[in-house]
């Protein structure tokens, strides 16, 4: 009984010395948690900004893309007026075209923005119609091609979509 009394003085002796041995260690590892969590989370923040971006440029793309149709809905219109029998050619369109030098094409440029649309604020369209004639050995049919570009600027970054339609006079 008495050995192991003195056994465990040594021990509790001892104890301290190892105590000493270690103090720098929690240290170290505090510093190595701290530098992994610092990692993590700017990982993290980089993440959810990256998410916000494409978020943004998938809005402006759908509002280019709806700026797009409003430019080809306008020379469509145009074109094939409600109300009255037949189409008109391009040359003829009822609508401020820009004569640029191709044979049977407009060009049509809308307002610099959408001012009275909230969704289409700060974007635009160009659309071109171009129109020509075949011969089926029968009839000339008269087709016609739209194209129309829709652009959106949204600060950093500008974004655009191109619709292209043809169609046919009846």
């Amino acid at each position: 009984m008495f050995l192991n009394v003195s056994m465990s003085r040594s021990k509790i002796q001892k104890e301290p010395a190892q105590l000493n041995a270690q103090r720098g260690s929690t240290l170290m590892v505090a510093i190595f948690i701290i530098i992994v969590f610092s990692m993590l989370l700017a990982s993290i923040v980089n993440m959810f900004s990256s998410t916000t971006e494409s978020v943004s440029v998938e809005v402006y793309g759908v509002r280019a893309l709806m700026a797009a149709n409003t430019g080809v809905d306008a020379v469509a219109a145009s074109i094939f007026p409600v109300g009255q029998a037949g189409s008109l050619s391009c040359d003829e369109l009822e609508i401020p075209a820009n004569q640029d030098g191709v044979d049977n094409q407009s060009t049509l440029t809308s307002n610099a923005t959408f001012s009275t649309i909230a969704g289409l604020v700060g974007c635009r369209y160009t659309a071109t119609c171009t129109d020509f004639t075949v011969n089926d050995g029968v009839q000339d049919i008269h087709f016609y091609k739209i194209t129309s570009q829709g652009q959106c600027d949204a600060g950093s970054f500008d974004v655009s979509r191109v619709v292209e339609v043809e169609a046919r006079a009846l």
